[in-house]
């Protein structure tokens, strides 16, 4: 059996009955030839949620959104410099959009996290913070919240509150 969990430590993997830290964060740097190459870190975040899709791994911490092609052995930062800090809380993902929600609304990417769309929220959502849940499904998304389910058929350009009888 193998497993990957994400705690307040950074990721850990469950394998051969033992759980050992995994990930290495990868940054882009300069060389002393002025090309630019990667360097890694200990991954050390706080991861809140993961989301995978097609092999690829997403995770939420407070930093903002990590992205895995490996497994999790290796991880890029999809929101180097945005400030204010995003504080992601949730993420979600499918091949057609990668969905954060953040301190400041929810955060849509249609290229697997290389470009970030505007905050787009269920206009019916008073603040971000009551976003309990994510999905995504090709280009549906879900967000069940304190004030109901909400289903975005367009990869979140636009909203409808979803589901008779969900209590709000």
């Amino acid at each position: 059996v193998e497993a990957s969990a994400g705690t307040g430590g950074g990721l850990y993997r469950y394998t051969k009955g033992a759980w050992t830290p995994t990930g290495k964060l990868l940054r882009p740097v300069k060389l002393a030839s002025g090309r630019s190459g990667m360097t890694s870190f200990p991954l050390i975040h706080e991861i809140v949620d993961l989301a995978t899709t097609g092999g690829v791994v997403y995770a939420a911490t407070a930093d903002g959104v990590l992205r895995s092609n490996d497994g999790g052995a290796t991880w890029l930062s999809l929101s180097p410099g945005m400030l204010p800090k995003w504080n992601v809380t949730h993420v979600a993902a499918s091949p057609d959009v990668v969905v954060a929600a953040t301190e400041n609304g929810l955060r849509i990417s249609r290229n697997s996290g290389v470009t970030w769309g505007p905050n787009t929220s269920p206009s019916t959502l008073p603040e971000p913070s009551a976003i309990n849940a994510l999905a995504a499904v090709d280009a549906m998304v879900y967000v069940a919240s304190d004030h109901g389910l909400f289903r975005s058929t367009d990869a979140g350009a636009s909203w409808e509150r979803h589901g008779r009888g969900v209590p709000t």
